[in-house]
């Protein structure tokens, strides 16, 4: 009887200890981190701890890596190597991401040569294994790009840049992934190099639009398309196609009608109603005014005010306001009418 082997992982978090990407760690703990823990685990995350020899399990390790702020401590930490999840899981919650001085970079290069070491120290633990089974993972997680700088600190990869590590990942069949908070050019360029030049694939694994999920070697749940796809409605249903046309329809109009300027006739459908509405109501003050002998009176008194003969618009010429414009009409200050002019 055979028994199916399950499958062995060297992974190796490489993570950015900063206060910049300490912000997102719960975040992309959550959505990200434990789902991967999951997926090389093939089952939930349980907190015992069983005796099971390390050559024999799946092995995780954590590389954080500091900017130019740390000047008296070493660029980089290790932690490791675990058996267990939820001492990973453990380890990244204690993690100081605090920090970093106000810096727009950090030492990625360094954090990727020490991860390259991590894996040459787990490879003599596994030398008497057969390692044509065995997958090799790094998952990178920062959100910020590297310094142009080289190794400084390693001597085994000393000299060598940022890129040329990423390559390095490839010739080593070493799985590179990715997980930022938020997209930037760099971490495309290093995610195709270590994949040969290949074309990114379009799997979208990002539980949120501004992240950044590049992964190889493993997936995890994809991501539903958004509404902004032209696939869904506001609710995540997706919407009828004479929906959609109805709305591309509105919007046309919308914008022909901002583009029409004001003094053209029918440029502005709501500005005619309320013209004809106001001329309406001009139309009817003088039938009112001579049904109603009192309203009469007052109108005539008005006229008469002193404060009214500072008006020139009321005895002289009308208002000008263009084609399609208000009909102004002058005060007959005899019967308390109206007399309208064009």
């Amino acid at each position: 009887m055979e028994v199916d082997q399950p499958t062995l992982a060297d992974v190796v978090f490489v993570i950015e200890s900063s206060a910049i990407n300490g912000a997102y760690i719960n975040e992309l703990k959550t959505n990200y981190i434990l789902p991967t823990l999951e997926h090389f685990t093939q089952g939930a995350i349980d907190e015992r701890e069983y005796l099971i020899a390390e050559r024999h399990a799946t092995l995780y390790g954590i590389v954080t890596y500091r900017t130019a702020s740390n000047l008296l401590e070493p660029v980089c930490a290790t932690y490791g190597p675990f058996v267990q999840p939820q001492k990973v899981i453990d380890t990244i919650e204690r993690l100081p991401l605090v920090g970093g001085g106000m810096e727009s970079h950090a030492h990625m290069a360094e954090g990727f040569a020490t991860a390259h070491s991590c894996f040459d120290d787990i490879n003599e633990q596994r030398h008497m294994l057969d390692q044509s089974q065995l997958q090799r993972h790094c998952i990178l997680i920062c959100n910020s790009p590297p310094y142009q700088m080289c190794v400084n600190e390693n001597w085994k990869y000393n000299g060598k840049s940022c890129e040329q590590l990423a390559v390095l990942f490839m010739e080593r069949k070493i799985n590179f992934s990715i997980i930022a908070p938020r997209k930037m050019p760099v971490l495309f360029k290093l995610y195709m190099k270590a994949d040969g030049d290949q074309p990114i694939t379009t799997n979208n694994y990002a539980k949120n639009i501004r992240h950044l999920v590049l992964l190889k070697g493993y997936s995890l749940n994809e991501r539903a398309p958004s509404a902004v796809g032209g696939g869904n409605g506001p609710g995540g249903m997706p919407m009828q196609p004479q929906m959609q046309m109805n709305m591309m329809q509105q919007q046309q109009q919308q914008q022909q009608q901002q583009r029409m300027p004001l003094g053209v006739p029918g440029a502005n459908p709501n500005l005619q109603q309320q013209l004809q509405q106001q001329q309406q109501q001009r139309m009817m003050r003088p039938m009112m005014a001579n049904n109603n002998p009192g309203l009469r009176q007052l109108l005539q008194h008005q006229a008469a005010s002193p404060g009214n003969q500072f008006r020139p618009q009321m005895g002289g010429q009308p208002n000008q306001m263009g084609a399609g414009g208000p009909m102004v009409g002058n005060r007959n200050f005899d019967d308390g009418g109206y007399e309208f002019m064009q």
